[in-house]
């Protein structure tokens, strides 16, 4: 609870519960960040994969942006692969809720941990070393400790918290190329078309 006194609110200076400590913690569960994650859990590490929505995937998936990915390899070809098993390729059969469905089976396939509808608010420093991120779920806030930290938010936001250099849009007025919207083309034979040259 916060307190109202005379125009100002003040939040009251309380101990954040500590959640867990992890080889790696990827912050942003978009397509990279899922790549990032899926890489790290493969080579045995203990990763926690954390998502300020409610699936996995970010524009892919809660976005409808079709995002090119047939030149993928590794990890990429993979969810590829996975998605043509059950006909969930983006280009044969538009369907983001298979899509969500491949990567959360990734992700427990290769033991990575994952908080859905959690966002980084905050950085824990050690001077400028970055030792812990401050999360805050349904349950209030947390702080999470790890080894090494990959920042894969559409807006940099670990690296902001731990002060690192951010800049956004054009150096000259700061503006940024707007979102693209999504369509949907039918009838096409997709055999035919990446087969010819």
């Amino acid at each position: 609870m916060i307190d109202y006194n005379n125009g100002k609110v003040m939040e009251k200076v309380k101990e954040i519960p500590f959640y867990g400590e992890y080889d790696v913690v990827v912050a942003g569960g978009d397509v990279a960040g899922f790549g990032a994650a899926v890489a790290v859990g493969k080579r045995g590490y203990k990763v926690l994969l954390i998502e300020a929505t409610s699936a996995l995937g970010g524009l892919a998936t809660m976005g409808f942006v079709n995002i090119p990915l047939d030149f993928v390899s590794g990890i990429g070809k993979e969810m590829m692969n996975e998605l043509d098993k059950i006909e969930g390729h983006w280009h044969r059969n538009t369907n983001i809720e298979k899509h969500k469905l491949v990567l959360d089976r990734m992700v427990k396939k290769y033991n990575v941990d994952v908080l859905l509808v959690t966002s980084v608010v905050d950085a824990v420093m050690d001077g400028n070393t970055l030792k812990g991120v401050v999360i805050q779920t349904k349950t209030g806030r947390k702080y999470i400790t790890a080894k090494r930290f990959i920042d894969a938010t559409g807006d940099s936001d670990l690296a902001y918290y731990a002060g690192a250099e951010t800049e956004s849009g054009r150096p000259e007025d700061g503006m940024s190329q707007a979102c693209s919207l999504e369509f949907i083309l039918g009838g096409v034979d997709w055999d035919k078309y990446q087969n010819s040259e």
